[in-house]
């Protein structure tokens, strides 16, 4: 039986070479990216009522300062202080908050792509926010970052390691987002310190490093962030690192 189905084949391809078609192998068909990861849809994260991604769920595809303003789909439940486990399907690192608004005041949990799993003990049935950055809006290594708005939204400005910037009017906010463009100077309200372990920024509420307000932010090899304090808060004008 094989034999004749050799034979079949073959003379079918003789044939078709005849009349001028190529017979080719099957194409291969490309993997493609998973469009879902724990149920949650790609671009979204996802916040789920039940442990290990069970239950009711919501899908933010979208930074949100208030939580309690958002439903598990087809509940009336808030998803605020609600969620038990979370899937992050986005291609950067979001934040989750206790407090609304993005306010680092008490506990967080930055979320890698691709996560899924329970929120840490202090954040399960405890969440009021999330920080989702558009792509090209995270701080790069090495760098101090300020951003335009609070809770790192908006645009950001990177000081990277070693460098020193007597006068903030000068420069401009780079990173997507609101302010982009606008100038730094008085005009950042949080940052991001990815500086390496032993460096420290310093930022300065006067020209070269001068004025009456000054906070010095050092690195434990470990990336922070959080609004900057009160009185810089749109107050800033240098800022120096090293």
């Amino acid at each position: 039986m094989k034999k004749i189905r050799k034979s079949v084949i073959a003379a079918l391809t003789v044939a078709l070479a005849a009349i001028g078609l190529a017979v080719s192998p099957p194409l291969a068909v490309p993997a493609q990216a998973a469009s879902v990861i724990g149920g949650c849809p790609r671009g979204a994260v996802c916040f789920y009522y039940s442990p290990n991604e069970m239950g009711p769920y919501y899908p933010a595809f979208n930074s949100i300062a208030d939580l309690n303003t958002v439903n598990f789909i087809s509940t009336n439940i808030h998803v605020r202080n609600n969620a038990h486990s979370v899937c992050n399907n986005t291609s950067v690192t979001v934040v989750v908050f206790y407090y609304p608004g993005y306010s680092y005041a008490g506990p967080t949990e930055s979320l890698a792509p691709g996560f899924c799993g329970n929120f840490i003990p202090q954040l399960v049935n405890n969440e009021a926010s999330v920080l989702i950055p558009p792509p090209g809006a995270v701080c790069p290594a090495n760098s101090f970052c300020l951003y335009y708005a609070a809770g790192e939204t908006g645009s950001f400005y990177a000081i990277t390691e070693g460098s020193h910037i007597p006068n903030l009017y000068n420069e401009k906010f780079t990173g997507p987002g609101a302010g982009q463009n606008s100038a730094v100077g008085r005009n950042a309200h949080s940052y991001r310190n990815n500086l390496p372990a032993g460096q420290c920024a310093t930022v300065f509420s006067g020209l070269t490093y001068s004025g009456y307000y000054q906070t010095t932010f050092c690195s434990n090899g470990t990336s922070s962030a959080n609004n900057l304090p009160n009185s810089l808060i749109n107050n800033e004008l240098s800022v120096s690192t090293g």
